[in-house]
């Protein structure tokens, strides 16, 4: 729970978007960040919904997001919250930096793709569910995407894209440096703080959306070899988070 002085609770007044990346952490963020918005100043993005809405309408995922996204964006008021699995691309901060603050959190992308593989396997009344085990779906192209889920979320890249250049990168790198507020989840205490020197309010933060594959049966899965194996789809967006661990210490 958060701290509350009096019992009054106080609210952020800047108006922030929650770039929530796919299995970075983001739920128990986005639940803190909560209740630091009244009930009605927040969009909270629901990724199941819009999913079927887009493919009930045939159109890309993340493109479909990016309107919602930018709707959103024009809508909110002063001390509003948008958060969830939406995507950006230059032109989001561009035209909507000055209103808003932009935030996401980042994580070492192996972890972030085995966490992502173990949760749609086993979530099996998920849109999102995978039905493959993990060496068949490690071959698959639905898997090399997911290693590239940063650099396709930063610049709103269709599902369709097999691959991503380096060129798409370097773009994404661009993109996430304009953000106001970068962190990982290896150093989430420095996200917290900076966070906090930002807006003035406190941040607590619990653990959601846990794993539901137990430590020790990932473990006995993944293998030394599937691991590298998982690091090589990984490239893009392990270059992406390396630029943002650069970023994060150099604002310490």
């Amino acid at each position: 729970m958060l701290r509350v002085r009096d019992s009054v609770r106080r609210y952020v007044d800047e108006n922030i978007a929650f770039i929530h990346m796919p299995k970075c952490g983001g739920t128990s963020l986005k639940k803190a960040l909560c209740q630091r918005y009244s009930p009605k100043r927040q969009t909270l993005l629901d990724s199941g919904a819009s999913k079927r809405a887009a493919d009930s309408r045939g159109v890309d995922l993340l493109e479909f997001r990016l309107d919602l996204l930018h709707y959103e964006l024009q809508r909110g008021k002063a001390s509003w919250l948008i958060a969830g699995h939406y995507p950006v691309r230059a032109d989001t901060l561009e035209s909507f930096g000055a209103q808003w603050m932009f935030m996401t959190v980042l994580r070492d992308p192996v972890d972030r793709w085995l966490s992502h593989y173990f949760y749609g396997r086993h979530k099996t009344d998920s849109p999102f569910h995978i039905d493959h085990d993990l060496a068949t779906y490690a071959n698959s192209e639905h898997a090399r995407r997911m290693g590239s889920i940063y650099v396709r979320h930063l610049l709103t890249l269709p599902g369709k894209m097999e691959c991503v250049s380096d060129l798409d990168v370097e773009a994404a790198i661009d993109v996430l440096s304009r953000f106001d507020l970068i962190g990982t989840v290896e150093s989430m205490p420095t996200w917290i703080a900076q966070f906090e020197s930002k807006t003035g309010q406190r941040l607590r933060v619990g653990q959601h959306n846990a794993s539901p594959v137990s430590r020790e049966d990932r473990l006995a899965l993944v293998t030394p070899e599937l691991r590298e194996q998982v690091a090589r789809l990984c490239e893009p967006d392990i270059k992406v988070y390396e630029a943002a661990t650069r970023m994060v210490n150099r604002v310490r």
